[in-house]
């Protein structure tokens, strides 16, 4: 009986990372200045559309143990598969200047939500805890062309601010 429990827990654990790794592939964006990586918050309020642009909130993602000091996103999507657009600009100089059009980097690229939910989007650019940038984020649904507008500038630092996004 005890061989035939393991086995089970054996199969659904092997279960478990199929899925898990099937969906990675489809929730991580890399180019030439970084990285893009999803990771599901929980589940959301029902709203109208795939994407709440409303709900869109800058945030700093803690977990990630290659960049714990990560410029992230709140989103939420009301439709499962939601695959998404999204654009981080990131300035090494305060108030998104001195042009707010020439970010020193951008990371964008397409990411497919499998589930409806909200969902942390983090960027990977290596800031070192400490240092002084500003952000902004830019959103949107591919599927229903539901482009969110540019999130506003926020001046941050790395490893500080903004906001925990575990706790907002």
């Amino acid at each position: 009986m005890l061989q035939l429990r393991n086995l089970l827990f054996a199969v659904l654990a092997l279960v478990v990372l199929i899925s898990f790794t099937a969906q990675a592939g489809q929730n991580v964006v890399t180019n030439q200045d970084g990285t893009i990586v999803a990771v599901y918050q929980g589940s959301a309020k029902a709203g109208a559309g795939t994407l709440d642009c409303a709900t869109l909130t800058l945030c700093t993602f803690f977990r990630d143990s290659t960049d714990p000091n990560a410029p992230a996103i709140l989103v939420t999507v009301a439709v499962d598969n939601t695959t998404v657009s999204v654009e981080a600009d990131l300035f090494a100089a305060s108030r998104c200047g001195p042009d707010v059009t020439m970010p020193d980097f951008t990371i964008s690229g397409n990411l497919t939500l499998p589930m409806a939910g909200t969902w942390i989007l983090f960027g990977r650019p290596q800031i070192p805890a400490g240092t002084t940038f500003s952000q902004r984020w830019q959103v949107g649904d591919v599927d229903t062309s539901i482009t969110c507008p540019f999130s506003y500038c926020v001046n941050s630092n790395a490893g500080a601010a903004p906001a925990d996004c575990d706790n907002m």
